[in-house]
């Protein structure tokens, strides 16, 4: 799935790669119902889940909700995260549907956890070990789970993240959205994604929009006077 994602054998993941193989990944899960979403462009579109986790029930005209795992994708700077969107990433760790945060620091892959004051906390799974025999369905996977957490700066993480959100339930679902709203009214917090009913229709201007838009600015230019100030 890495490769169709265009990573070849050995290469590093980066979350936005992770949210699309799990995606991948989660349409041959047979012994689970869990539909993954991956917000792309910054934007959590509710009709997109909605139709996503909707499904009809095949003994009534109802429809059920299967769980949600929402991924949104972030690049929040350059070289490092921008100061701005530390209250919004804190916030978002506060929410009761929250599953932290996939990200890191350079050369290191982290899992974020939650925060205390300005650092993140954060668990790191990574210890290479032998390959298993999954014919047996019992083995010791204790060496699979960190047993100790450790923390960063928030300012020494890699801006490029994926915050993620675990929604069992419609009526979590319908909470989660609550949150988002009143983070993003909170007047002292960044936003770092956006929440619409529907996706926006992409525009391609036509050659009309465009002559239009060439005699406009023609028309402009020519009647509108510059004076040079010496």
């Amino acid at each position: 799935m890495g490769v169709s994602e265009g990573k070849e054998i050995g290469q590093w993941f980066g979350p936005n790669t992770v949210a699309q193989v799990l995606k991948k990944l989660s349409a041959y899960d047979e012994w689970s119902s869990l539909k993954i979403h991956v917000a792309m462009d910054n934007a959590v579109v509710i009709e997109e889940i909605e139709e996503l986790c909707h499904t009809k029930n095949p003994d009534a005209e109802t429809t059920m909700w299967n769980p949600l795992l929402l991924v949104v994708p972030l690049r929040l700077g350059l070289l490092s995260i921008n100061p701005i969107y530390i209250d919004s990433l804190k916030a978002c760790l506060q929410m009761p549907q929250s599953i932290g945060m996939i990200g890191g620091k350079p050369s290191q892959a982290l899992y974020f956890i939650g925060y205390v004051g300005d650092d993140v906390v954060f668990l790191d799974p990574h210890l290479t070990q032998n390959a298993i025999e999954f014919d047996d369905e019992e083995f010791e996977d204790s060496s699979y789970h960190p047993t100790t957490s450790a923390r960063i700066s928030f300012h020494s993480m890699d801006p490029s993240l994926a915050v993620c959100f675990s929604c069992t339930t419609h009526s979590e679902w319908k909470n989660l959205l609550q949150q988002f709203k009143i983070m993003t009214e909170a007047g002292k917090k960044q936003n770092l994604f956006e929440v619409c009913t529907q996706r926006q229709a992409e525009w391609h201007p036509s050659s009309m929009d465009l002559a239009d838009e060439a005699i406009a600015l023609d028309s402009a230019d020519s009647e509108e006077d510059f004076e040079i100030l010496g």
